[in-house]
């Protein structure tokens, strides 16, 4: 699929920046505490522009993928990408992710897919980023229907595509943010961004950004997504670490979001590790092979 020359695709891009320009999580994240940046105000907006129903279309994919990739540069909720693709919260092992925020959670089976209905209460769970996490008994979420191979087949790689997407855009605004500041920032009357190390890095992290970007549009056509997803996520961690190297601690202040990006993006990356060995059948010390290895800072 050639994404980029997808004129429909880079209007739905640019149409989610301008409805994602300026927006804010409702609150900041704090250690130990529990939160969630779900938006319901977006959710409605994006249900009234239909993306939440493209994974219905067979049409629709590229248009779904254009809207996860500036989603992913606006670091908006991923509740929006797990509602639209999978059709309810994405659970593990008990841990259901926004779970205040649908009716049924969405369980990964070994090569399938399943749902069973939220109870009313659970256990909220602080977390490394604000992604409403709830824990239930896996008693409380016995699966009550499954979906066809086809459909799970389907929605388990719309699902793919949206997060590799989602990573390339969190990548993207993480890089695009240090290289401002470099260009910006004056040391020994330059720019950082002449300092031979710093263009080092940048032109590595470029390439990575690049690669990214490539990749959003291969996913959908890989016979097996999986290592597409495994790479992107730790990419993603990759970029997001170098950026705050390249900011320093200025990357750390609230004000630049540049920690939300980097919390965000290890946080899909364990998420995305443990659905695929709950897809894939792997034993839980063993997750990630035989994909384990393909960044090697990840």
């Amino acid at each position: 699929m050639e994404w980029e020359t997808l004129s429909e695709a880079r209007l739905v891009e640019q149409s989610f920046a301008r409805l994602l320009e300026g927006w804010k999580p409702p609150s900041e994240w704090q250690p130990g505490r529990w939160g969630e940046d779900h938006d319901e105000g977006l959710a409605e907006h994006l249900r009234e522009l239909g993306w939440m129903a493209w994974v219905g279309d067979p049409e629709g994919l590229p248009l779904g993928i254009a809207g996860a990739f500036a989603l992913g540069k606006a670091v908006a909720p991923l509740s929006l990408i797990d509602q639209a693709t999978l059709g309810g919260a994405l659970a593990l092992d008990g841990w259901v992710r926004y779970a205040a925020h649908a009716r049924e959670a969405a369980i990964p089976l070994p090569d399938g897919l399943g749902w069973a209905p939220l109870p009313p209460a659970g256990s909220p769970m602080p977390y490394l980023d604000d992604l409403g996490v709830y824990w239930f008994p896996t008693e409380r979420l016995p699966v009550q229907r499954e979906a066809s191979q086809e459909e799970a087949r389907r929605r388990w790689r719309a699902w793919a595509a949206a997060t590799v997407a989602y990573l390339a855009g969190l990548a993207e605004r993480a890089f695009r943010q240090a290289m401002d500041h470099v260009f910006a920032r004056r040391q020994f009357d330059r720019p950082l961004a002449a300092q031979p190390m710093i263009q080092h890095y940048l032109g590595e992290a470029a390439t990575v950004v690049e690669g990214l970007r490539g990749l959003v549009g291969a996913t959908p056509e890989l016979s097996d997504w999986a290592p597409a997803l495994v790479y992107a996520g730790s990419a993603a961690v990759w970029i997001t670490t170098i950026a705050h190297q390249l900011m320093g601690a200025l990357g750390f202040a609230v004000e630049t979001g540049l920690h939300r990006a980097y919390r965000r993006a290890k946080a899909m990356q364990i998420w995305n590790r443990r659905t695929l060995a709950i897809l894939h059948r792997l034993p839980e010390d063993r997750s990630m092979e035989p994909w384990e290895g393909l960044f090697p800072t990840g």
